[in-house]
Formats: structure tokens, sequence, C-alpha cells
């Protein structure tokens, strides 16, 4: 794709597959027949939208997932504790400290009609005070859109937990 005699900052650039990467270059005329360096960058697009029913075990890695936490910690995929398949996401986060999973967007027509359920396993080393919040998000850019729905808590250790959250109130 080329694209001649733009000025503009920013550009839309419609038709391209979802989920892939491209890589951008940009030249700039500076009039008088000088050119100027070449810039370069690398982007991917957003994942389509995706059906439900959705199920993931993570065997595949992230998919579509993005993942964003503070502090040291960073999630990542683990093969040491599985409930189906080969691997799982692992969380480990310290106090005040968070990470987010964020779900490529769900073509959903009314999401107060979405229950999610997954599957959470807690180690000893788990703080009794420790939850996870589910909620949705409008802007994957932006983790400050994230509105908290629901806490879920682990009430056992050391053993898988069915976990299930309904939208009904959102």
């Amino acid at each position: 794709l080329l694209l001649a005699n733009q000025s503009a900052n920013s550009l839309l650039i419609e038709g391209l597959n979802s989920s892939t990467e491209y890589y951008w270059y940009v030249q700039a005329d500076c009039g008088y027949g000088d050119l100027s360096d070449w810039a370069e960058g690398l982007f991917t697009t957003l994942c389509a939208p995706q059906k439900i029913p959705l199920s993931d075990n993570f065997d595949s890695g992230l998919g579509c997932w993005q993942l964003r936490a503070s502090g040291a910690y960073i999630p990542k995929i683990s093969s040491n504790k599985s409930y189906s398949g080969n691997s799982s996401l692992y969380f480990q986060v310290s106090a005040n400290n968070y990470i987010y999973a964020y779900s490529a967007k769900l073509d959903v027509d009314n999401i107060s009609n979405l229950v999610i359920s997954f599957n959470l396993y807690a180690t000893d080393e788990v703080e009794t005070k420790s939850k996870v919040t589910v909620g949705v998000i409008t802007d994957l850019s932006d983790d400050k859109t994230f509105v908290p729905l629901y806490d879920v808590v682990p009430h056992e250790r050391n053993v898988w937990q069915r976990m299930e959250v309904g939208f009904r109130d959102y």
C-alpha cells in the first residue's frame, strides 16, 4: 500500500486484516528535492470481535488476550498447573498492584445476557483477601476505562474452583 502526498499527522487506513502485523515506513519530502531519512515501525491490528461461546485453555498462547500489569510481576502462560490442556494463565501480584487480562471484544448483542465462567486455582501463597475483579473495558488502550462489576474470591487453596459471573446489572 503506497500513500503519497499525505500531510496529516495521522491517517486512517481501512481494510486491514485483524490480528495482523503491519510494517510502516514514512519519508518526508522536505522540498527542493530533499528527502528525509526513512522512519519505520511495526503495529498489530486488533482482533476481530470473538464469537461466543468462547473457550480458551491458553495452549496456543495468548491469542487475542491482552495483559498489562503494575509492579514487578508479569502475568504469563504457565504449564505448571492447568485445568484442561497443558497451559493456564498465571498471575502473581503484590499488594497495591494490579494485573489486567483482557479478552478481545466479544460479539454479543446484549451484554446483560452474558455469563462468563472460568476455573480459578489459588495456591497457599495467596492471601485470604485476594480477589479477581471481573468487569468491562470500553477502550482497550486505556486501563482507566475499566469498569469493575464483581469481585470473585477463591474460597479454597490448591484446588481448581469453577467461578461464574453474570453481567445482568451492567
